[in-house]
């Protein structure tokens, strides 16, 4: 993905924006918006790799009331995040899991840039703590590596907010 729009879709199952079965999937430009769906709002990863280098995935729903991932849901396979956005994506329904993203199972997620920033969880957290899930939440034999931290206020900005992404 290149650039573009993949916006305003929903799912009764899983992966309201992409389901990604096998093989690579990589993001460069682009956004993943507005999506619903029961598990993986924006982005279900069953198998193969989901590389996002940039772009955004933001202000996705997942409805599930077990199992979350509001932007993305990670069930096998591995999403490399090496840079871009996470942000504003949610899990309301009675589930604490993953309102950015949820990895289960056999899934794997390695963070080495981007941003993974105001998700919010049933709790309706604003800010992502490692103690609620509304960042990332891991479950299960999954593996997370990468850097996590409450960024607090970033540079130019005031009150824990980033500036607006387009």
């Amino acid at each position: 993905m290149n650039g573009g729009t993949i916006s305003e879709n929903e799912s009764t199952s899983i992966g309201g924006g992409i389901v990604v079965v096998s093989g690579t999937f990589t993001m460069e430009e682009g956004i993943i918006k507005g999506n619903k769906a029961l598990l993986g709002g924006g982005v279900v990863l069953l198998s193969g790799t989901f590389t996002m280098n940039n772009g955004t995935i933001q202000n996705n729903t997942a409805e599930s009331t077990n199992g979350g991932g509001g932007g993305v849901y990670v069930n096998g396979g591995e999403f490399i995040l090496g840079g871009g956005f996470i942000q504003g994506n949610q899990v309301p329904n009675g589930d604490t899991r993953g309102g950015g993203v949820t990895i289960e199972d056999n899934g794997t997620f390695k963070m080495s840039g981007g941003i993974i920033y105001g998700n919010t969880e049933t709790n309706n957290a604003l800010r992502n703590t490692a103690t609620n899930g509304a960042a990332i939440s891991v479950h299960g034999s999954a593996s997370y590596t990468g850097v996590y931290e409450d960024f607090g206020t970033f540079p130019g900005t005031t009150n824990n907010t980033l500036p607006p992404i387009p």
